[in-house]
């Protein structure tokens, strides 16, 4: 259920913008030779990135989700996992040291959420270090600091 709005959007695709395209513009020359980046962000029916308004589907991604959403963790982290096979064979093309039993033996770590409260009333939970939700949370205590920011104001610019 989790996935299901995600693996449709892959399935029915999305029209590409001109924020994307500039994007694939600057990577162009990765995008077209790295086979698992082409497979992507190269559009089969014309072999070029994709152009703006292009509908860009994501089949592969959404068979992966549909995939962890049967099989949950096991998919990447247990001894039958059917994507870690295809997901190393992907590292080890971008030069990764990682192995099956990386995959295997990881144990995830949970640690107490970085939190603030905002506006006296807005709790923020996010990331611990070595995560980047600490510096998320500072510079929303900074901001909290001004308190008559009002966008219509002259004197706020």
């Amino acid at each position: 259920e989790l996935f299901e709005p995600t693996i449709e959007l892959c399935r029915s695709g999305v029209r590409v913008n001109p924020f994307l395209v500039e994007a694939l513009e600057q990577e162009r020359v990765r995008l077209t030779t790295i086979p698992s980046l082409r497979e992507v962000f190269v559009n089969p029916d014309t072999g070029d990135v994709w152009k703006e308004g292009d509908v860009m589907k994501r089949e592969v991604l959404a068979d992966a989700l549909e995939v962890m959403a049967k099989e949950g963790a096991e998919a990447l982290h247990g001894e039958t996992g059917s994507l870690l096979p295809k997901l190393l064979e992907d590292l080890k093309g971008f030069g990764s040291i990682l192995t099956r039993e990386d995959f295997l033996n990881y144990r995830p770590r949970w640690l107490p959420s970085a939190t603030t409260t905002i506006r006296q009333n807005y709790s923020v939970y996010s990331m611990p270090l070595p995560g980047s939700g600490t510096i998320a949370i500072y510079m929303l205590n900074l901001l909290d600091t001004f308190n008559n920011l009002h966008p219509d104001d002259p004197e706020t610019w």
